[in-house]
């Protein structure tokens, strides 16, 4: 801990290392809103009747669920066709509808 007084006693720092130790540091942010992104931010799965994304923070994240039982989809439209198509008979085929998701699908 001598070697690293500037860490304010988060160590490991790099006086005392050559590992790479960038996974040790961390960035304190303030905010209206802050977002930590999962392994994988880019997977949507099925949370309490809703499509969500694989996130913390404000919707449409739902969590990071890293769980291997949860069917985990590449994009929401996936997500809602699969596991939600029954809350979009309105669509006509063209899922997502706004029952299925809080992400924005106006694209």
């Amino acid at each position: 801990a001598y070697l690293c007084p500037e860490s304010g006693g988060d160590i490991p720092c790099e006086a005392c290392t050559d590992a790479d130790i960038s996974a040790w540091t961390t960035t304190t942010t303030t905010g209206p809103t802050t977002t930590t992104a999962g392994p994988n931010t880019t997977l949507f799965y099925e949370l309490d009747g809703k499509c969500v994304q694989n996130c913390e923070g404000d919707a449409p994240c739902g969590g990071i669920n890293d769980e291997s039982w949860v069917a985990k989809f590449d994009d929401v439209q996936e997500c809602c066709k699969e596991k939600l198509a029954y809350l979009c008979p309105e669509s006509g085929g063209d899922i997502p509808c706004e029952a299925c998701t809080d992400a924005d699908i106006s694209a």
